[in-house]
């Protein structure tokens, strides 16, 4: 079917109508950014759920990528494709000789780098790319054995080292391995099913933050910035709980800008939360 306007997705009956009345969501406005707000237990994730399902049902032309928070996905679509991040690396070499700042931007945001942190990060980082190849593990080390110029660099430093310790541990350090996003972007230009990233396996919800980051940047940059590969399909991103990623006090700049950037190039996000006043 084709996204004229008219075509929507029934959620249910309209309460209190004097004439009986479907309460739908045209199609093409999904595209154009969506909030589901309600308490614990209101039945967000069911709605947006019957929403996705309905999409499956009868809009082979939208795609979905769906971050599953709490690992309830799998269980509430008919139809899916669930993906593991421990399956889906998202090697970070690559945007960082790519783009470096969006790389910075993204840790500062989510680990709440200082710019003095900043300023040693990014000192470390060109520092690894003059030698030629960048892994997580090569800029802790490197910021181990860092010869601090001053007492405050000393200080920026060791603050930088301990917020930056959890990407290295032995169970999260896959994550961020040698990428496998090219299997990501496969399946969306040729998998006519949702796709459920079960980021629920990560604990650390810092982590958490981080992979997510990393995946909407790299999403990002194909919709806008890739002119030979731009996809031909409107692509709908859920992000539960995103009060996480969207704080009024520290918001993940990527998730920002996708907002207000985004929307003209066929994505559209589904943004659920059960705290209004804390989103940006």
């Amino acid at each position: 079917m084709s996204l004229e306007n008219g075509k929507c997705i029934e959620l249910g009956d309209v309460i209190n109508s004097i004439l009986p009345r479907k309460a739908c969501i045209p199609i093409n406005m999904l595209t154009h950014h969506t909030l589901v707000l309600g308490s614990t237990g209101s039945g967000k994730t069911h709605t947006v759920s019957v929403i996705i399902n309905r999409i499956i049902e009868r809009f082979n032309e939208v795609k979905t990528v769906i971050f599953d928070w709490h690992g309830e996905y799998s269980y509430l679509l008919k139809r899916k494709r669930r993906l593991v991040p421990y399956n889906l690396p998202v090697g970070i070499t690559n945007l960082i000789e790519k783009d470096l700042y969006s790389f910075i931007d993204i840790l500062a945001d989510v680990l709440e780098l200082t710019n003095s942190q900043i300023y040693i990060l990014e000192k470390v980082l060109r520092q690894l790319l003059r030698r030629g190849g960048v892994s997580l593990n090569d800029v802790y080390t490197v910021l181990e054995n860092f010869v601090d110029e001053s007492g405050w660099m000393r200080e920026s430093r060791l603050s930088l080292l301990r917020k930056m310790s959890p990407l290295v541990r032995t169970g999260y350090s896959k994550l961020f391995s040698n990428s496998d996003i090219e299997d990501l972007i496969h399946r969306l230009n040729y998998e006519s099913l949702p796709l459920v990233i079960d980021v629920s396996v990560i604990k650390d919800p810092f982590i958490r933050k981080i992979y997510i980051s990393f995946i909407l940047n790299m999403i990002f940059d194909i919709f806008v910035n890739d002119k030979e590969g731009k996809p031909n399909y409107k692509l709908l991103i859920v992000l539960e709980e995103a009060q996480n990623i969207l704080s009024k006090n520290n918001p993940v700049k990527i998730v920002s800008r996708m907002l207000s950037e985004i929307r003209k190039f066929g994505v559209g996000l589904i943004i659920i939360s059960q705290s209004p006043s804390s989103l940006i």
